[in-house]
Order: structure tokens, then C-alpha cells, then sequence
């Protein structure tokens, strides 16, 4: 039953808008993170109208208001709740007896994303940025990183996008390792983590989870974790090598039995779940104590009778549930991955037995799709000639636009794009593939060259010189799905979504997020590995091995080492890695012009402070080198003024006085 929300996304008392933390105290009142209305709300017991304690005054960083909170716990020894305040990069405690006047940041700077406390009072923050866990005692500077921390990746001493976190009374931490599709178990002081529950790709079955989410974990070692991706709550005994269903379909829907992207739970005191429907705007209770999670078919049973004629052999659940699509009659079925027997059945009756080999499953109102796997080849049903397209997102697009594509197939070693009428059946695995299926609306990913989009902005629009760190701005945001930049204005605008309408304008650049931006995202004082374009070089400068990538468009990043003075160009930044002091990197700008700057040029704006008049060229010069803002100078020979610069820019016009140069750089 629905006990919160459950009236459309809004932004009243009785609505949410895609909330993400929830918990239940003893009294069974909720306590809610409404992300998308940058609130925290208190909803108790059979109310129809939750109470806003904090937050609810409009995205923003006082003390009194939230950025897109994503996790929650309350701290029963301080009477209060500590709060991800994710788009504010903080983490705050709030005392359950006050007002916004009792609120504390404990840390700042930090792109939290979950929050554990354990019975020392160690408070654990999930950096999904960093792909790290980290550990600190309230109160006291020190850090120390217990979970990842090796980069982002796939290795069981690495993560990638880590969620949500759950810490044992061992200080073991348990982590959502979202991108992964697992559960990770670091114990404590361990250099590597174990895979608790997933690993085996992003999927339905009964061995995989897909991107997830909230987890607990009870005294036997007993995993809960809500699938947002496969919209269910799994239940993952400890060293069990599959899970099981215990609320959700494995099917998006908004039916009492249902799901949308499930991203939180929370256990009370009479066997029941209380499970935050992120996309559907609600909290929906449970009882695990009577059976009535499974509602329609249980995972692992085997229902006896009302069967459609005689069981056929299905080598997959798929082909089995495309058998009970083909028919009319068929309502549900099941199927049995030891004998692949297939039985097709108008109503599931009751009774039964448990097996662990039986899968079953009801007809739905179209099951054209028949279920993807990852990392798959979809062979036949080609729609005209494959294409080059340089991501996946590209490669989705070309398929909204065909209007008989009904799926996709992209290869992310050749980047070959496959348009289909069909998944049909049979195929291969293969790690080089993605597929997908066409969405209802994927016109969020058809975007206008040189077209401005109005709306949907997250937050309020910043400055960046360049279109990639526009971009990068919005891939650091996972609220982003689409930005806008002015190549005039140097104006960046994050969008939840693109919407329509707009107008034409020359300056702008629109894009949207990539499902992999990481290599916008680069770290300070970090050596990226291999991907190199030709010989490294010698360049005196940090400038002067941008410039170097500039001029070459396989281009699309770069290191350079201050000690050894070594340039290396790349092709892309990929992952791995370590750390080195004398480190620089960076990635090619689309417009490096600021690099190569022009004798007898006089260059407009961007002036740090106001001129002041130097006798020489040099001494304009060593101005520049002791502001560290300072990127580039204009001086001209005949005022001797000398104007500093935050960047260069590309507009400017001839002077035969001007002598303009680079931080660091040599003169013309």
C-alpha cells in the first residue's frame, strides 16, 4: 500500500519528486529525503500530508536550505539527523528537537552520496567522484579511505560510482557499487573488497543486480538491496551465488505490486518494508511476514496446473516468455533453467513448490522487447547498413530517428552502430557490445546545432571558458542528462532535460551527458597511462604541452611532468593511473586559440585588477608570474601599460604597439 506520495511528482505536502533516502523510526514515522524539492520530509503513520523539517525554501547553500539531499541517518546519541547535502557538497547535522538555527556542517567539499555511522562513531561517506569510502571520526580532521580509492574501475580494489553504504559491528563496510552491479564487502584494514552479492553484469536474473542502490545487511550476514535498474528488493543470503525477489516485478510499472527505480528501504518493527519508489513519487509498504511481497509469482517456484497444452523446450527464460507473448490465452509461465521445459498457463492457481531452478513470470501487454543482455550480439533484423557512431548515446540516437528501429546493437571496440526491426533470437556474448531498445521518447538525445534551450536548468548557470568543461560540469552532476554554453558569453547551463522550444542563436553549443564522461573528469596530480600519441616530447611549460595537443587533432588530452619536462599527447585519458606530485593534466579545448598568441595583438577583457604601467616587456612579464591567476599580458610599447589576464580569448585586434605573451611562455 502507498504511504507517502502516490499524487504525481509536486512539490505539496502530500507530493514528492524523485526522492532518494528514506528511514523509519520506531514510532513508524518516515523520515524522507524529497531530493528534487531540496527538502527533508517528516511523514507519520496514516497522515495524508507530510511536514517539512528542513529545507523547502528552493535549491540553494544556507543553513536553512538543501541541494538535492541523497542520504540520511538519524543519530540516536545526539538526537538528530546527518544529511548528504549532495548538490552542496557538505555533510550537515540537524537536531530532531530544533529548527534550521540547530543545523551544523560537519564537512565540506566532499561529493557525498551515502552515509553509514557505526557503533564508534565513525561516520562513513560514500565519493561516487572519487569511486571511494572513506572514514571519519565526527569532529576531528583525520581521513582515511577504507573502500576504492584506486581509481575508477572493475578490480576488486576498485569502484565505480559507489552509492549507497552499510557498515556490520565489525566495520565491515558493505557498498552499492552502482555502476559495477554489485555489492562489495570490505573488511576491516582489507586492501581489496569481495563481491557479497551481482558481478555477473547488469541483468534480471536471479545471480545479477542492476545499478544498485540501498542496501542493509542483517546479523547473519544477509544482504537487502533495492535494484534500481531492475526495479525489485533482492535478498542475497551471505556467499549465496543468487539472490532472491522479495518485492518488485523485475518489471517497471505503477501497479500496487510494482516498481519504478527503487533507490531506498527501510525495515520497521512489525516485518514490514517500507520502499522509496523513486520514480513513481511514493513510499510503498510491505509485509514480508505474510507472503504477500511475491503477489503475483514467487521467484524459484514451481505453479502446478492450469497448463496451455503440452511444456515445449525453451533454451532461455526469454524465448519462454516470448512463447507466452505469442499466445493469447497465456497469462503467465514458467520455466526451468536445469530442463529448460517451458509451460505455458492461464492462471497461476495456487500452491506449489519451492525450486530453485524454476523461474516464472506473467505475460505483459507487450513483450516485443523480450528482455537484452548485456554484452551481447544480436545477430539479423538489420534495418539498411550499420554506421560509425562514437559513443552509445550516438548510436541511440540514430535509432530514435528511424521510426521502424525497434533496438540497437554498438560496438565500443570498431564504434559499428546496428539499427534493428527486432532482437529476434539466438546471438553470441561478446564484452565489445552494448544493445539497447528504442525508448518511447529519447527526443532528449536529438539535439540542435546552434540552438539555445530555455528551462530545466539545475541550479543557477555558471561561468566556463570552454564547451568541455561545460560538459564536465555536467557529467560531475548526476542530476545533469543535457547542457547549454555560449561561446560569447562563456555562459554554462545544466538541464535535468533538454524540452522543447528554444531558439536559434550562433553562440550556442548544446550536448548532453555521455553514459561515460570520465575522461572530462580529470584528477589533479594524476599520471594517466598509455593511449599515447606518438613520442612523447619536451615542452618547458605546462602551456606549451597544451599547445602542443592543440595543434594535433587526435588530440584529446595530455600530460605533462614538471620535473622531467615530458609531454605526452593521448588520444583519450582512459583509467588507471597513480599519483605523481610533479603531475599536470588536462584535456584538449575546443578553442586553444588563448595558446598561440599573436605579435602586435591587443587583447579585450578578461583583466585581472586594473593596468598599471611597466617600463618593459619583461617587467610586465614577471607581473604575470607573480599573479597566479595571471595566464597571459598585454603591454603595449608606447603607454607602457600592462594588462594581466585571467585567459586570452580569441577576439582582439592589430596593434603595432601591443606586445602581448603567455605566463611562462617565450616571446614572439
Amino acid at each position: 500500500m502507498t504511504v507517502a506520495g502516490g499524487h504525481r511528482r509536486g512539490n505539496a505536502t502530500n507530493q514528492l519528486n524523485e526522492p532518494r533516502s528514506l528511514f523509519v523510526d520506531e514510532n513508524q514515522t518516515m523520515f524522507i529525503a524529497d531530493s528534487r524539492n531540496h527538502r527533508i520530509v517528516r511523514w507519520k503513520l496514516n497522515d495524508t500530508n507530510g511536514e517539512v523539517v528542513l529545507g523547502g525554501l528552493g535549491q540553494g547553500n544556507r543553513l536553512d536550505q538543501l541541494s538535492w539531499p541523497s542520504d540520511m541517518l538519524i543519530d540516536k546519541e545526539t538526537n538528530s539527523l546527518i544529511i548528504c547535502d549532495r548538490g552542496n557538497r557538505r555533510v550537515l547535522r540537524w537536531s530532531l528537537s530544533g529548527n534550521a538555527t540547530t543545523v551544523k556542517i560537519l564537512l565540506r567539499k566532499i561529493f557525498c552520496f551515502g552515509i553509514a555511522l557505526d557503533d564508534q562513531r565513525y561516520l562513513y561517506i560514500s565519493d561516487s567522484a572519487k569511486h571511494e569510502v572513506s572514514r571519519y571520526k565526527i569532529g576531528k580532521q583525520k581521513v582515511n579511505v577504507v573502500a576504492g580509492g584506486n581509481g575508477e574501475g572493475s578490480a576488486t580494489n576498485q569502484l565505480n560510482w559507489p552509492t549507497y553504504i552499510f557498515v556490520d559491528r565489525e566495520q565491515s563496510v558493505y557498498v552499492s557499487d552502482f555502476r559495477n552491479h554489485r555489492v562489495m564487502k570490505w573488511k576491516k584494514d582489507a586492501k581489496q573488497g569481495i563481491v557479497a552479492a551481482g558481478g555477473q553484469g547488469k541483468g534480471i536474473a536471479m545471480t545479477q543486480l542492476s545499478n544498485p542502490r540501498e542496501l542493509f545487511v542483517d546479523r547473519l550476514g544477509t544482504i537487502f538491496v533495492a535494484a534500481d535498474g531492475s526495479h525489485r528488493v533482492m535478498r542475497w543470503p551471505e556467499e549465496a551465488t543468487q539472490g532472491t525477489v522479495i518485492v518488485g516485478t523485475s518489471r517497471r510499472g505503477r501497479k500496487t505490486n510494482q516498481l519504478a527505480c527503487p533507490w531506498a528501504f527501510s525495515f520497521d518493527q512489525h516485518g514490514n518494508i517500507y520502499v522509496l519508489d523513486h520514480n513513481n513519487y511514493r513510499v510503498q509498504r510491505f509485509s514480508l511476514s505474510d507472503g504477500s511481497s511475491s503477489f503475483t509469482t514467487k521467484e524459484n517456484w514451481i505453479y502446478p496446473g492450469n497448463d496451455m497444452g503440452k511444456a515445449t523446450i525453451q533454451t532461455t527464460y526469454a524465448k519462454c516468455r516470448a512463447e507466452c507473448f505469442k499466445d493469447e490465452r497465456c497469462k503467465v509461465f514458467s520455466w526451468n533453467q536445469e530442463t529448460r521445459s517451458c509451460s505455458l498457463k492461464s492462471t497461476i492457481g495456487n500452491g506449489g513448490e519451492y525450486d530453485p531452478n524454476a523461474q516464472s513470470g506473467y505475460r505483459e501487454e507487450d513483450d516485443s522487447e523480450l528482455v537484452m543482455k548485456e554484452n551481447w550480439v544480436y545477430p539479423g533484423n538489420d534495418l539498411g547498413e550499420a554506421t560509425n557512431q562514437s559513443t552509445y548515446a550516438a548510436c541511440r540516437i540514430q535509432c530514435f530517428k528511424e521510426e521502424q528501429c525497434k533496438a540497437f546493437s554498438w560496438n565500443n571496440k570498431t564504434y559499428i552502430c546496428s539499427l534493428k526491426s527486432s532482437i529476434g533470437n539466438g546471438g553470441r556474448p561478446d564484452p565489445n557490445f552494448q544493445s539497447g531498445f528504442r525508448e518511447e521518447d529519447d527526443s532528449e538525445f536529438v539535439m540542435k546545432e546552434n540552438w539555445m534551450y530555455p528551462g530545466n536548468d539545475l541550479g543557477k548557470a555558471t561561468t566556463q571558458t570552454t564547451y568541455e568543461k561545460c560538459r564536465a560540469e555536467c557529467s560531475e552532476d548526476e542530476q545533469c542528462k543535457a547542457f547549454s554554453w555560449n561561446r560569447k558569453t562563456r555562459i554554462c547551463s545544466l538541464k535535468s532535460t533538454i524540452g522543447s522550444g528554444g531558439e536559434y542563436d550562433p553562440n550556442a553549443q548544446s550536448g548532453y551527458r555521455e553514459e561515460d564522461d570520465s575522461e572530462f573528469v580529470m584528477k589533479e596530480n594524476w599520471m594517466y597511462p598509455g593511449n599515447d600519441l606518438g613520442k612523447a616530447t619536451t615542452q618547458t611549460t605546462y602551456e606549451k604541452c597544451r599547445a602542443e595537443c592543440s595543434e594535433d587533432e587526435q588530440c584529446k588530452a595530455f600530460s605533462w611532468n614538471r620535473k622531467t619536462r615530458i609531454c605526452s599527447l593521448k588520444s583519450t585519458i582512459g583509467s588507471g593511473g597513480e599519483y605523481d606530485p610533479n603531475a599536470q593534466s588536462g584535456y584538449r579545448e575546443e578553442d586553444d586559440s588563448e595558446l598561440v598568441m599573436k605579435g602586435n595583438w591587443i587583447y579585450p577583457g578578461n583583466d585581472l585588477g586594473e593596468a598599471t604601467n611597466q617600463s618593459t616587456h619583461a617587467a610586465c612579464r614577471i607581473q604575470c608570474f607573480k599573479e597566479e591567476q595571471c595566464k597571459a599580458f598585454s603591454w603595449n610599447r608606447k603607454t607602457r601599460i600592462c594588462s594581466l589576464k585571467s585567459s586570452i580569448d580569441s577576439a582582439g585586434e592589430y596593434d603595432p604597439n601591443a606586445d602581448s605573451g603567455q605566463r611562462g611562455g617565450k616571446r614572439e
